[in-house]
């Protein structure tokens, strides 16, 4: 599952470094709609990670220390973050970068500060959603593994590491 998130942000890089859905995909047939709607399955493909966190078990040995043993909470190592951390970090670099495209089918804004403050902004608010969700979750279904404040912040955290580095690759100088 981690694989399929860190494919998803790969491929997008690598789509935003070669332009393939406007130059390569046309090229072999493949429209740039069938490209978008490739990006919308891919975020609706992660939506089901991060929702299958809470409910796919795993060994104690891997499982954060004091939680239950789920996907949610997979720790590889003490000083790496966790299953959920990475997840949010990807998702929401995701969702970011989706926006881009958006904003730049839209308007095409030009690269700068100001881009890169309103991408982080749309990728937090989107995140911020996300928490709020997951709140109104834990008030309806009491059993949701869904952790409290702690939790919390660091899906908020992963959530700006994932969106800043996605307006960063966007915002970044390109080569005439």
């Amino acid at each position: 599952m981690l694989g399929f998130a860190a494919a998803l942000s790969l491929w997008l890089l690598l789509d935003d470094m070669f332009e393939f859905h406007e130059s390569v995909g046309p090229r072999i047939g493949i429209p740039e709609k069938i490209t978008y709607l490739s990006y919308v399955v891919a975020l609706a493909a992660w939506l089901v990670l991060h929702l299958a966190g809470g409910t796919i078990p795993i060994p104690l040995s891997v499982t954060e220390p004091g939680r239950p043993a789920t996907l949610y909470n997979l720790r590889l190592h003490p000083d790496l973050p966790k299953y959920d951390q990475v997840i949010h970090a990807l998702g929401f670099g995701a969702a970011t970068w989706a926006a881009s495209e958006a904003l730049d089918a839209l308007a095409q804004p030009p690269r700068g500060v100001g881009l890169f403050l309103t991408l982080c902004c749309i990728g937090m608010g989107l995140g911020a959603f996300n928490e709020v969700l997951e709140f109104v979750v834990t008030r309806i279904l009491p059993d949701t593994n869904v952790g409290g404040y702690d939790n919390t912040g660091w899906d908020l955290v992963s959530n700006l590491v994932g969106s800043s580095a996605a307006a960063a690759w966007v915002c970044r100088p390109r080569r005439s």
